[in-house]
Formats: C-alpha cells, structure tokens, sequence
C-alpha cells in the first residue's frame, strides 16, 4: 500500500524569516506561518478564534526567493511534507520538532511595501533560537 506526506498552508507569516547557508553552499531559510481558524461556540454562541502556528523549512532556490521577497504578515502559499526531527539542546535534553519541508512557496500578498523582507534586514539565526521568539 502506498502512502501520502503532503500539507497545504494558506497563512501568514508570523517573524522576519531567518536564512543561513548550509556548509555544503546551499541555501535554508525558517518560517513561522500563523493559521487560524473561527467557530461559534455551541453553548454560548460566542465566536471563538485559534491560531496554529508552523514551522516551516525551505530549502535552494526557493530558501532564496522566501529571503528575498517574504517578510513578516506576508501572506504565503505552502506545499510541503511532515517531517519530525530530534535534537539535543544545550542542557542535553532530547527534544522533538515537527516542521514543514516546503517544496513550493508562492507569495500571495504582502502585508505593506515594507511588510517584505530586504535582504540585507533578514533575521539570522539558528532555527533552533525561533523557539524563544515565537509562541509555539
């Protein structure tokens, strides 16, 4: 039998984007993309509000592209697949992440013409560093 990883965002993205360079050359750069959703609540009929929050990794040409053209409260298209990874923090903790590998990024629209994100005002850093900064 075989199977299906795939996920599709529509949202916006909630902190500048963070580029690096792998140590082959290649290019990586971490998103977090806010989705939200709103329900009326059946016992009070109060319109409730959840947002869900998505890291997201994306990689070569389109790592480029995201540095270059993305900034926070952009709204973006993502396709990607699930992936779950472990690492050991500074403290020698195990943790577990789960994170979006996209394959295709298209910009929707951007918050302002200074919502983007030039690339020399890029957040760099390690992903790992995004987990103080946004509320995962």
């Amino acid at each position: 039998m075989s199977s299906l990883n795939k996920v599709m965002l529509i949202g916006n993205v909630g902190a500048a984007p963070e580029a690096r360079v792998l140590q082959g050359g290649g290019a990586v750069t971490n998103l977090a993309i806010a989705t939200g959703r709103t329900w009326k609540d059946k016992d009070s009929g109060e319109q409730k509000e959840k947002t869900e929050w998505h890291r997201v990794i994306v990689y070569a040409k389109q790592a480029e592209f995201v540095t270059n053209f993305v900034g926070k409260g952009s709204k973006v298209y993502i396709e990607g697949r699930i992936e779950t990874r472990k690492w050991t923090d500074k403290s020698g903790v195990e943790k577990f992440s789960t994170e979006i590998i996209a394959s295709e990024v298209k910009l929707l629209e951007r918050k302002s013409p200074e919502g983007s994100a030039p690339k020399d005002q890029v957040k760099r850093g390690s992903f790992e560093d995004m987990e103080n900064d946004i509320p995962w």
